[in-house]
C-alpha cells in the first residue's frame, strides 16, 4: 500500500486527487484513516470524479465510481440532499451519450433513483456496492 503526499488531506486540490488516483494501491491519507471519500464527495469535484471513474487505467477508480455513487444517493435519501438535486441532473445532462460502461451505468442507476426514490439502499449507494459491479 502506499501513502501519496497529498497538500490537504481534508480538502483535497484536484492535483492531490489526481496523484492519489493514480498511485497504486493507494491508502487513505494518515489525517483521514476513514471516511476520506466523505472528503472528496461534493458537486465542485464531479467532473473529477466522473474523469477518474471513467478512465480504465486509473488504478483507484473504483473508489471515484463509489464517490459517485454516493454523490447521487445522498440526494434522495435526505431532505437536506434534495437540494442537490438540480445539480445532480445538470451533471447528468453534461455526460456523453458514448460514456465509459461503468460511469454511463452510474448514470443510468441514478436516473432509475431519481424516478423512483423509494428504491434508494444505503448499501448500494451509501457503501458503494453498485461501484464494485462490473
Amino acid at each position: 500500500m502506499s501513502h501519496p503526499t497529498l497538500s490537504s488531506p481534508t480538502d483535497p486540490t484536484p492535483e492531490d486527487l489526481r496523484l492519489w488516483a493514480y498511485t497504486p494501491d493507494a491508502e487513505y491519507p494518515d489525517e483521514m484513516p476513514q471516511d476520506w471519500d466523505l472528503c472528496v464527495i461534493g458537486f465542485e469535484r464531479a467532473p473529477l470524479l466522473l474523469e477518474f471513474a471513467g478512465d480504465p487505467h486509473c488504478p483507484n477508480r473504483h473508489f471515484f465510481l463509489a464517490c459517485l455513487y454516493t454523490l447521487a444517493g445522498d440526494c434522495v435519501r435526505s431532505q437536506a440532499g434534495e437540494r442537490d438535486i438540480p445539480r445532480l441532473r445538470a451533471l447528468l445532462a453534461s455526460m456523453p451519450a458514448d460514456g465509459e460502461r461503468l460511469v454511463s451505468l452510474w448514470a443510468q442507476r441514478t436516473e432509475y433513483l431519481l424516478s423512483h426514490p423509494e428504491s434508494y439502499d444505503y448499501n448500494r449507494w451509501g457503501w458503494g456496492d453498485f461501484a464494485l459491479d462490473e
